[in-house]
């Protein structure tokens, strides 16, 4: 009896052994159709603004100068201020092929808008017209350019020079008291747009109000240069020992033939254009007859504003001008002196 039991578990094993060889093998595991949930990422700072929402200004500035301080600490915190916005800005060393070299670097970067300051008014019209060809939007600041600058420019902001120079002769002879004598001329940077137009400006007034005040000498120094303007200065002195008045084209000139009529023992009437800190201490003590006031300020917040809304395609005025206001010792006071 046990035996036979011994025989059917037996064959009731190999039975199932054999059952289970004879399966399908089970298919195997399926990657996933759809990839798992990513992980949460922790929170990223706010981004600047994209590149394309950017507007870039591309700012070509003729060289140092005290006026130009004055002028790029208003134009740096006007940008600072707006957001969106990138400057690219060059600082030349009042040379136009220097200036040349700076602006088709820039241009090379495709700025949305270019502000020019230059160097020279002549050499700058093909550099224009290259910024022209390859579709860069222009505007050009504190230089009045040549005529045919304004096929390709937007714009100008910036002093009316010729007018300058006009009210710098009616001052002279309002400080004289006489409609005789001679009188000389010191000059800023050669090639320069004020150099010129200053220039014409006081010459033609002087011609019209007082044609008997003769200018006997006229002599270029260059912006800023207190040393070469007070050598300049001293030779005009030294060649014309009856000058009753001179005339320099900016305050930081005026500052230095005044220092240098004082030093050689000459007493006359100096003025300048411009509206210096500088200025405004010589007006005090009445050592500078007269000036004018050009705020570095306002000319940099045109030069901003309008190059933002020519980079936006919006319309602005062809030329805008700073008013000009003749300050001397009696309203020295109502100068808001910036540089």
């Amino acid at each position: 009896m046990s035996r036979k039991v011994s025989l059917i578990c037996l064959f009731i094993v190999m039975a199932l052994f054999a059952a289970a060889c004879a399966a399908p093998p089970a298919a195997p595991a399926q990657p996933p159709t759809q990839a798992p949930a990513p992980t949460a990422a922790p929170a990223e700072p706010t981004a600047a603004p994209a590149a394309a929402d950017e507007i870039v200004i591309g700012y070509a500035l003729p060289g140092p100068a005290p006026y130009i301080d004055g002028y790029l600490e208003k134009f740096h915190n006007l940008t600072k201020a707006a957001p969106g916005v990138k400057v690219i800005e060059t600082m030349g060393d009042w040379t136009p092929q220097l200036q040349a070299q700076q602006i088709e670097s820039i241009m090379a970067q495709k700025p949305d808008v270019m502000i020019v300051w230059p160097v020279d008014n002549k050499a700058i019209i093909p550099v224009l017209a290259r910024m022209k060809e390859q579709g860069i939007k222009m505007v050009v600041s504190n230089a009045f350019p040549e005529k045919q600058a304004f096929d390709y420019i937007a714009g100008y902001t910036g002093p009316n020079d010729v007018l300058q120079g006009r009210l710098a002769a009616q001052s002279m002879l309002k400080a004289l008291g006489t409609d005789s004598g001679e009188v000389a001329m010191i000059r800023g940077t050669p090639g320069t747009a004020a150099h010129a137009q200053r220039a014409e400006g006081f010459m033609d007034e002087l011609k019209k109000i007082a044609p008997n005040l003769k200018l006997v000498d006229d002599q270029d120094s260059a912006w800023g240069d207190k040393k070469k303007t007070y050598d300049v200065a001293v030779g005009i002195l030294q060649r014309h020992p009856n000058i009753i008045g001179i005339f320099s084209q900016d305050d930081t000139l005026s500052a230095s033939a005044f220092q240098a009529a004082k030093d050689q023992g000459k007493s006359l009437k100096v003025v300048g254009i411009g509206g210096s800190c500088e200025a405004k201490e010589l007006l005090k003590k009445g050592d500078l007859a007269a000036s004018t006031i050009q705020d570095p300020w306002e000319d940099a917040r045109l030069a901003f504003e309008a190059a933002l809304k020519v980079a936006k395609s919006e319309a602005i005025e062809q030329i805008k001008y700073i008013e000009p206001v003749i300050i001397t010792q009696a309203n020295y006071e109502a100068l808001d002196c910036r540089w």
